[in-house]
Formats: C-alpha cells, structure tokens, sequence
C-alpha cells in the first residue's frame, strides 16, 4: 500500500452525486470511490462514500483513508471480488453503467471561441478539409448569437448559419451550438422583444428569490430546467431554423 507523495496529497470535492441518469437528467456524475488491490492474493476490494456534500480525502501512512464531510449522512459501502474487474463490476451495478455515447462523438472535434463571423467558421472546416484531417464535429461559440443572447443567431455576421448546418450534415459532419444556462432580461437588437425571456416569465421559469415568486433579476436570470418545469426554447425562435447534432452549455457549473 504506497502512500508515499502525491498519495498523501488531500484530494477535495466540491462537487454532488448524482445518481445513474434517467431520461434527460445530467449524464455525469461524482463518486468517491477507491480501489485497493493485494499484493500477494491480487484480490481487491473497493470503498465508495454515497454522499453528496463537499469533502476532503486523505491517504494516510498507517495505512488508512481519512474521509472528511461538511455534512449529509456517511452511507459507506465496501465491495470485494477476486480482481479489480470484478469489483468494478459490482460498484456499476451500485450505481447504475455509464451512458454509451453516440460513435461520431468518439471522433476528433474542432471548437473555439471568437469566430468572427460564419466564414471564419468555414474556412477553417474546409481548410481541415483540404488538408486530409478527419473531423467530425465543428462547434460555434457565443459568437454566433444576437448580442449573445441564447436561441438566437446573428443574421449579419453568421447570416447563411442554417445552410451552412445543412452542408456539414450533407459531408458526413456534426454541428453543434453552445449556449449559455442563463437568459438575458433586455430586449434584441432595435428594440424588438426577446422571446425566450417573455416566454420565461410567462411559465414562471426563473429561479427566484427566498419568496418562491420574484425572478432574481440582472442582466440575465436562471432557469429551473434541472427540475422539468420549463421549456423556453420551444418555437419562433432563430434557433429553429438550424439543424443541430447536439448542443453544448458552457460554464454549466453557474
């Protein structure tokens, strides 16, 4: 048992558990777990703390784990098996196997920020192209969006954007969007109204304030997609106008 540096190096976790995804909940999840396997026999067993608060994990020299929790209850479960397969085995069938994700997202996939405009975006595709490399997904950033707001596209800077999506479906490529998990509360460019805000507010989709009823107003507001009770995107929105492959919502962790 080698608890010599960086074993004895705290290890924190910040984050939650989740548990095996149903439907449309997150397909990620936090788990700590370790696995310790004899040194004669080759025998193993593994160790798995089912608590979702943050904690602090430590190797020590005699040699033992130091599990330290700010709360929730300590629900250990420890499981044996004659090799570290068999015990992996055992802690999926705990908490449930991991999602098979679609074969192209195994494939090379380009994304950047600051594309300035949707012919940046596809000199670089047919550049990759021209110079043999395989790639199977192109993302667009925020740059794509009206003033950066979510479900819709700039129709200047980024104007041919649902032919463009229709053209690397027709090569055999994916296309992905990114968005924001937040909602801006001002108005489109000139004025106009911003639909997925209105249509927000219409459903009581915002996270709010102790009060359960007032938005937590600024600049952009939450939704309360993570409980299933809103659907903002729905149609009329630019958005629709483009085939996607998949999305991407970036600094999820807000």
């Amino acid at each position: 048992f080698d608890t010599s540096p960086p074993c004895l190096t705290p290890l924190p976790h910040p984050s939650v558990s989740l548990p095996s995804p149903q439907g449309t909940h997150n397909l990620y999840g936090h788990y700590p777990f370790f696995l310790c396997l004899e040194d004669e026999s080759g025998k193993s067993f593994g160790v798995f703390l089912m608590n979702s608060n943050a904690m602090e994990v430590t190797l020590q020299p005699a040699p033992a784990v130091t599990f330290r929790t700010i709360g929730g209850v300590l629900d250990f479960y420890i499981l044996f098996g004659d090799t570290p397969e068999q015990v992996v085995q055992e802690f999926l069938e705990l908490i449930g196997r991991p999602v098979i994700p679609p074969y192209w997202s195994l494939g090379f996939q380009l994304s950047r920020w600051n594309y300035g405009s949707l012919k940046e975006v596809k000199d670089t595709v047919e550049r990759n192209r021209a110079a043999g490399i395989p790639y199977d997904v192109q993302y667009t950033d925020i740059d794509y969006m009206e003033d950066k707001k979510d479900f819709t596209y700039d129709k200047v800077n980024f104007n041919e954007l649902p032919q463009f999506a229709d053209y690397l479906h027709e090569k055999g490529q994916k296309y992905i969007l990114i968005l924001d998990p937040a909602v801006a509360t001002s108005k489109r460019v000139g004025g106009a109204p911003y639909e997925a805000f209105d249509r927000g507010t219409a459903q009581k989709a915002w996270i709010t304030d102790s009060d359960g009823e007032t938005p937590l107003l600024g600049e952009s507001l939450f939704l309360l997609r993570y409980l299933g009770k809103t659907n903002v995107e729905r149609k009329q929105t630019d958005r629709d106008d483009v085939v996607l492959s998949g999305r991407t919502v970036d600094v999820s962790p807000v």
